[in-house]
């Protein structure tokens, strides 16, 4: 869509273990951009690994040279309570995090959302398909991690 600029994210979080890892899919009309990593940090709650996801996401984007116009920047994500977390700004991350969704708004001068993706659901859509690569591909990352922490 014209104007838009869509963040996927999702992260998978080893409770045991606290290692995780993360995924996001950017969608805009001049690129695309996927990528996949564990996190430098690693959180100490499922809730922690989703707000770190979206603020590593949100900072990649902002730290582009080449952002197309934007009136609409869209989060999606399959964690309600780390919207919810970051919208009221309760914890030491969720302000951090809001603090480079804001950098990011005011620089492309846009409104933003959050829109929560119901994850496995098993419809053949865009949004969905593109949650399932983002858990997948989270997975894949924070299970390296946690082989290289038992080995």
């Amino acid at each position: 869509m014209k104007g838009y600029i869509t963040i996927n994210v999702d992260a998978s979080f080893h409770p045991q273990h606290k290692v995780a890892g993360y995924a996001f899919w950017i969608v805009c009309d001049t690129f695309k951009l996927r990528t996949a990593a564990s996190f430098n940090k690693d959180p100490e709650t499922a809730r922690d690994a989703e707000i770190m996801a979206i603020a590593n996401a949100v900072a990649t984007l902002y730290r582009r040279k080449d952002l197309p116009v934007c009136h609409t920047l869209i989060i999606n994500n399959d964690c309600k309570f780390a919207h919810t977390e970051i919208k009221a700004n309760k914890t030491r991350l969720a302000i951090e995090c809001q603090r480079h969704i804001s950098k990011l708004v005011h620089l492309l001068q846009c409104k933003w959302e959050f829109r929560y993706v119901k994850a496995h659901n098993g419809h053949p859509d865009a949004r969905s398909f593109v949650n399932d690569w983002c858990d997948q591909a989270a997975k894949t990352e924070m299970r390296k991690k946690l082989k290289t922490q038992i080995e």
